[in-house]
């Protein structure tokens, strides 16, 4: 399938049961369709992207002029939530291809990115998990945040400190969800676990997700960065890492235990898999971590 993401609403959650009765805690989401609104090209916008709306049931009101006008130029209903999805250069889509929930499989893992709930003004004990003073009468100190700065010098207090503020209703990435249900008749997804953001909230998902077997444990690597220690190793994006300097890592926890054990600027053997196939690279650990 050329387009890899879709708009959807979340419905809420729930709970499916498997073959053999176990409860899966589950959300429930209205996936689709969508319509392609607009292409863009490398040529004419520098990338290759397709511009999705979210078709529903209600009509958009208070539309402005020139959105009418896009809308008419694509051919397609005014819609009330528009999100751009990456396709390749070569992809055979077009202005007006409708995009349904058919795109997914059960068994998949999606990343989902919404908007997680707001939580209005939180102070440092529940914004930055400070552990705060004791509890009993004669400490005084119980939840205030302590000392922002000395007095003498800097005379201020330094950009970056964590206080009290605005928690909340920003942009949440949830990666790796398993598919367990898709209804297609219906426009239904539902994912294992949750997502960020409240109940009719909009969020995009993506899919064609490369799922790690269950026989080969390990870290997978969801993105490289340029010129970073592991992109100058030979490391892709997509590989799972087994070992970590001779030592099995079986999940996150793991390697963080064993980076942390070396030395910066340390070079380590990194085992990945590959196409099914063990690979062993040479990687420099990075002085910044």
């Amino acid at each position: 399938m050329p387009v890899e993401g879709i708009i959807g609403r979340k419905v809420g959650m729930t709970q499916v049961f498997a073959e053999d009765g176990t409860a899966i805690p589950a959300t429930v989401l209205q996936a689709g369709p969508c319509v392609v609104v607009q292409r863009r090209s490398a040529e004419k916008d520098g990338y290759a992207a397709v511009q999705l709306g979210f078709v529903e049931g209600r009509k958009a009101k208070r539309v402005t002029k020139p959105m009418q006008g896009h809308f008419a130029k694509a051919g397609v209903p005014p819609c009330r939530v528009l999100r751009e999805v990456r396709v390749e250069a070569d992809a055979t889509v077009a202005v007006g291809d409708r995009v349904s929930v058919a795109i997914f499989t059960p068994g998949e893992a999606v990343d989902v990115v919404g908007t997680s709930k707001g939580k209005g003004f939180q102070g440092v004990v529940k914004r930055h998990h400070f552990r705060g003073g004791a509890a009993t009468h004669g400490s005084m100190f119980h939840r205030a945040p302590g000392s922002i700065g000395a007095s003498a010098y800097p005379s201020r207090v330094l950009k970056g400190m964590k206080a009290g503020g605005h928690m909340g209703s920003e942009r949440v990435t949830a990666r790796n969800l398993r598919v367990v249900r898709v209804d297609a008749e219906n426009n239904l997804l539902v994912l294992r676990g949750s997502v960020p953001g409240a109940g009719g909230g909009y969020g995009t998902y993506f899919g064609s997700i490369p799922d790690m077997t269950a026989d080969v444990k390990g870290v997978r690597f969801a993105d490289i960065r340029p010129n970073s220690p592991a992109a100058k190793a030979g490391l892709l994006a997509g590989d799972v890492m087994i070992r970590f300097a001779g030592k099995e890592v079986a999940n996150l926890q793991d390697f963080s235990f064993l980076l942390r054990s070396h030395k910066p600027g340390e070079t380590v053997d990194v085992t990945v898999m590959r196409n099914d196939q063990p690979l062993t690279v040479q990687v420099k650990l990075d002085v910044r971590r």
